[in-house]
């Protein structure tokens, strides 16, 4: 069976980061206070805290809607158990998360809980 990547040729060259492996830095436009609240969203409502996206990246690109927008690729996740995937850093990935990520107007307006 072959793997076949489809998006490589796809993808323009211009990537954004938003995250990295460890590196959950303060958010800076709609997009990105939108991705920041979104792993905020998903890490409290995952059952028992149990997932961070992490290495948030993506390129412009056309969407199924025919609309341009951000094509999201590559992800990651850190959870409890580490052994998610390549770069899965487990509790220590959590933390760093914990430690980095400051509420925006996004998570508040969810109620999404502060840490600890």
């Amino acid at each position: 069976r072959e793997v076949v990547w489809m998006l490589e040729p796809l993808r323009s060259a211009s990537v954004t980061r938003y995250s990295g492996t460890m590196e959950h830095p303060i958010p800076k436009g709609q997009l990105a206070l939108t991705l920041s609240a979104f792993v905020h969203y998903a890490f409290q409502f995952s059952g028992d805290d149990s997932i961070i996206f992490a290495d948030l990246q993506g390129s412009s690109g056309r969407l199924s809607n025919n609309k341009m927008g951000m094509i999201l690729f590559d992800m990651m996740t850190h959870t409890p158990s580490g052994d998610n995937g390549i770069g899965d850093h487990g509790e220590a990935g959590i933390q760093k998360w914990r430690d980095q990520h400051d509420c925006n107007m996004f998570c508040k307006e969810l109620e999404l809980e502060v840490g600890d």
